[in-house]
């Protein structure tokens, strides 16, 4: 059979490596494994062989194939070519089931032909119409997959139980010899006729599998080595303690006989002390040059190696600081101990290998997880390294690399691919002037043989973690994104539909209603991460979240038993909280986060919970540790506003914690699902909520000034009876200051803004004539304002809305001292005017801070039966020069018509003119050069020529917006 070929295929392939690099002098062999994060409950889903046939066939034959619906996943128990399975059994009824075996009898035998590919395994268990036989010539031209002869029998309940022909052997009685595979029933609707597919997973990488290839594989001549993060970390099952299956994995290398181990985040998981007990009762070979304390290597940085010609290898274990750094802040690594970077350990490792050996190894390698950036900085280096085992991203297939390289310690070295999912074998040959090096990816497939000790092991502590596991976590959505034109929209609009559509399509293009018949709705990444982000921002009441992106493999159509979710959503990342500056928020949202959720921004990143984004204030924001750590975010969070340990929102009355970021979700879903309302709260939080302004009061303090100005006038003689500083003043040079203070309340529909207003700018100089002191006045004012805008109108403008609000706006205008009648030496009244405003105005937006235009009623109390109609418009606008230079501008112009009761001190035309430079000192302080422009025009012929002011001057300013209920004030 195609199986059993490909594996004799498999063992010929290593049989003809080992002739090819025969055992001889300089010559060296190492197994590899690399980022396999947990040795005993690694295994990894990736079914598409069966879908890319029926999405095949559906595209040669358009017409046929009317839908595609999942029926739910479920669970599937499997052993040596046994499959047993059926509605509601769980792990308790499959142990009863195989107790009673013997002495049941199936109501139904019949053989059927099945689906065998490398990735899953595909039958119709009731329907009678042979799809499949349809697929044969698909089928045939489809690496990997062909048609195999099997036995289903039907016992009650109904439960079902596959013999496949290729069975060896009778099913074993022990349960504990099965394991838990997952898998589809899948409902195709071709023309008018319905057929049900039972679609079950083969997973690749799994433990038992990969211990039974290692022990196949290795011999004394061959070096078992891992780049680290080989254990289990935290429990998928409750994620607060270290995995259940850790004890097994650190069974399992103690009896390979690892070389090699390098230390890992998740070897570290349960702290130093653990790992130490845990070196100290399995005597295993751990290595890393990166942890010291007091100047001294906690584990051995290096292992060394001979070949028969006494040739030396030297294996350096190289941690990822960023992440070592993230578990010491947790307090997991003791104190005192010492982290060091990538270039510093390897000095350090230098030093120690040339004091042992006194000369440089022939041959030296790096085992490391480092990842992205960080790794490719180490594989630029030209430090005398040859090897650099860690890279995990290699495609999970067969695969081999040839190289012959001159032996230069100039040259980078030469990085090795491997999967998680696979094993590396790395064969180099060392002579005089080259090195040879070939490297072979080996695929750990679901069809080799699981050690059945270590299967034995795992399946029990599996098996009881999870009793109900069938039991429904997450429901069916399809119905309801199907229904919902914006879910429909956002499923469409994923990465994987749109991948998915263009599968399908070949020459001939599809209609959405086409692409849906095929490949029905589900949780898109994309939904999910919406969804993620509006349970944190609600949960923890923030305003910013920036997780990492959930797997490819949650990517599953249809209803998800616990197993399945819990599974899908293992993740040791935690949640940290930061009172982040707008412009540290500037800075993070600026780099290529393409692999995170990004919650609470819009899309061009310009607003949060769409009010425009603000240096002067600070955002309540929560990261993923995973991305913390990461090596772009790290740099920028580095001694940034962290805030106190969170509460988890689910558990309210425990203390604050260290949360992990999967508990929150299940504690979420399980909570939700009890509470009976998990379908219609899940739908609620597939919209990003954060679009729309959620309730808020904020404080602001907008240009607390301290200035030096000069103050000059033009044509303002004939105003002397005008009640307003900048009219009447002469010319002066003056210190001062002015602010405005703002308390704002703000939501979806509403702002209103209540804001007092103060400017005062003098000086006392000494009149030498007089030898009197002589105080000049500039700038008073004191304005009270309270201003309604209602957010009701949108108007299409090409594919925008144009969004006009309408205001309400009253003042009363004061001064702190009246103005002086130069002609009499007498005071004027002291202003009081009230104002008040109706108009529109538009949204801020990234430049346009302010645009206003309305009519205008002003009572001057100073004029007696006085009432004032007039115009009023406002605009300002902020242009960004550089980071830290701003050019700003604010115009505002009021004109009130002629009145039966206008005097010399009343003003028609009033405009205001502020232009300023802004160099940025700090997030909130600024110094300014500004002028400030001012013209006016009374109403009288004798107050007709139009007057000016300008004032030029430098200050320093202060800006702040506080949210009380988001910071401390």
């Amino acid at each position: 059979m195609l199986k059993q070929s490909m594996r004799l295929g498999f063992f010929g392939l290593l049989f003809c490596l080992c002739l090819a690099f025969p055992a001889q002098a300089g010559h060296f062999s190492l197994l590899h494994t690399a980022g396999v994060n947990g040795l005993a409950s690694n295994y990894h889903y990736q079914i598409q062989q069966p879908y890319q046939l029926i999405h095949e066939y559906a595209r040669q034959n358009p017409d046929t194939i009317q839908g595609l619906r999942t029926q739910g996943a479920s669970i599937y128990f499997y052993h040596q070519n046994h499959y047993v399975w059926g509605p509601g059994l769980g792990i308790e009824q499959f142990q009863q089931f195989l107790g009673q075996l013997s002495s049941k009898k199936p109501t139904v035998k019949r053989s059927l032909t099945l689906l065998d590919n490398t990735d899953s395994i595909v039958l119709e268990p009731d329907s009678t119409h042979d799809l499949l036989g349809k697929l044969r010539p698909l089928i045939k031209q489809n690496p990997g997959s062909e048609l195999t002869g099997a036995q289903l029998d039907i016992y009650p309940g109904p439960i079902y139980f596959l013999h496949l022909d290729a069975a060896e052997e009778g099913p074993n009685p022990d349960p504990h010899a099965w394991e838990m595979l997952l898998g589809l029933q899948l409902n195709i609707l071709e023309d008018t006729t319905s057929t049900d597919w039972v679609l079950i997973g083969k997973p690749s990488g799994d433990g038992p599998r990969r211990l039974n290839l290692l022990k196949d594989l290795k011999d004394p001549q061959t070096l078992l080595v891992d780049s680290g993060n080989l254990l289990e970390g935290l429990s998928s099952v409750n994620t607060a303690s270290l995995s259940l299956q850790r004890g097994n994995s650190l069974k399992a290398l103690q009896n390979l006989g690892y070389f090699a181990l390098n230390i890992g985040a998740e070897e570290l998981r349960g702290g130093l002390d653990n790992l130490l007990r845990e070196q100290e009762q399995y005597n295993l070979p751990w290595i890393s040059a990166s942890l010291r304390q007091n100047g001294k290597y906690l584990f051995a940085p290096y292992k060394l190696a001979q070949a028969e010609d006494g040739k030396t290898l030297a294996l350096i274990g190289i941690g990822n600081h960023t992440e070592l750094e993230q578990l010491q802040e947790r307090g997991l690594l003791g104190a005192g101990t010492e982290i060091l970077t990538p270039a510093a350990a390897l000095k350090w490792a230098f030093k120690s290998l040339e004091a042992e050996l006194k000369q440089p190894p022939d041959l030296i390698a790096i085992l490391t997880n480092l990842e992205g950036s960080e790794l490719e900085n180490l594989a630029q280096t030209n430090a005398g390294i040859d090897l650099i085992l860690g890279e995990a991203q290699a495609p999970l297939r067969p695969s081999k690399l040839q190289l012959e390289r001159v032996k230069d310690p100039h040259h980078t070295p030469f990085v090795v691919a491997n999967n998680p999912q696979a094993l590396g074998l790395l064969q180099v040959q060392l002579d005089a002037e080259k090195i040879q090096i070939q490297n072979e990816i080996l695929p750990v497939s679901f069809d080799l043989k699981p050690d059945p000790v270590f299967l034995n092991s795992t399946m029990k502590i599996r098996q009881e973690a999870y009793r109900d596991a069938l039991d429904e976590l997450l429901p069916d959505l399809s119905s309801e994104i199907l229904a919902n034109p914006v879910l429909l929209q956002q499923f469409l609009n994923s990465e994987k539909t749109r991948q998915a559509r263009q599968r399908l399509e070949g020459r001939h293009s599809l209609t959405d209603s086409e692409l849906l018949r095929l490949y029905p709705p589900r949780l898109s990444s994309e939904m999910w991460g919406v969804l993620l982000s509006n349970l944190l921002l609600k949960s923890f009441d923030c305003e910013v979240v920036l997780v990492e992106k959930l797997p490819d493999g949650i990517y599953v159509p249809g209803a998800w038993p616990r197993l399945l979710v819990y599974e899908m959503l293992k993740d040791d990342a935690t949640l940290e909280g930061y009172l982040l500056s707008g412009a540290d928020l500037d800075r993070l949202l600026k780099l290529p986060l393409d692999h995170a959720i990004q919650g609470g921004t819009s899309a061009d990143k310009s607003k949060v919970w769409n009010r425009p984004r603000q240096k002067n204030t600070y955002y309540r924001t929560l990261i993923s540790s995973s991305l913390a750590q990461s090596a772009e975010l790290a740099p920028l969070l580095k001694g940034l506003r962290k805030r106190e340990e969170l509460r988890n929102p689910f558990a309210p009355h425990n203390p604050p914690e260290r949360l992990y970021l999967r508990n929150i979700l299940l504690s979420f879903l399980e909570q939700t699902k009890a509470s009976g309302k998990l379908k219609e709260t899940l739908l609620s939080y597939l919209e990003p909520q954060w679009h729309q302004k959620q309730p808020l009061w904020s404080l602001q303090i907008s240009d607390l000034q301290l200035n030096l100005s000069g103050y000059n006038a033009l044509n303002n003689q004939s105003y002397t009876a005008v009640r307003e500083t900048r009219v009447t003043s002469p010319n002066s040079f003056t210190y001062g200051g002015r602010s405005k203070i703002s308390l704002i309340f703000d939501n979806a529909n509403v702002s209103w803004t209540q804001s007092l207003q103060a400017k005062y700018e003098g000086l006392s100089l000494l009149d030498e004539s007089s030898k009197q002191t002589k105080f000049t006045e500039n700038q008073d004012d004191l304005l009270f304002s309270s201003e309604l805008q209602l957010q009701l109108f949108e108007f299409p403008l090409g594919d925008k809305e144009l969004q006009l609000i309408p205001y309400l706006e009253g003042t009363y205008d004061t001064e702190f001292s009246p103005t002086l009648q130069p002609t009499t030496g007498q005071l004027n009244p002291q202003q009081a005017e009230l104002s008040g405003i109706a108009g529109l105005t538009i949204p801020p937006g990234p430049m346009l801070k302010a645009f206003k235009t309305g009519l205008a009623l002003r009572r001057d109390f100073n004029v007696p039966n006085n009432l004032e109609l007039g115009l009023q418009f406002k605009l300002d606008h902020e242009l960004p020069l550089t980071a830290e230079l701003k050019w700003t501008n604010s115009l505002e112009l009021k004109y009130y018509l002629p009145s039966a009761n206008d005097n010399a001190s009343s003003l028609g035309l009033i405009s205001q003119w502020v232009s300023a430079l802004k160099v940025s000192l700090t997030d909130n302080l600024s110094l300014r050069f500004f002028a400030d422009a001012y013209l006016f025009q009374g109403k009288l012929p004798s107050t007709s020529e139009l007057g000016s002011s300008i004032i030029l001057g430098v200050g320093l300013a202060y800006d702040r917006l506080w949210k009380p209920f988001y910071e401390p004030i």
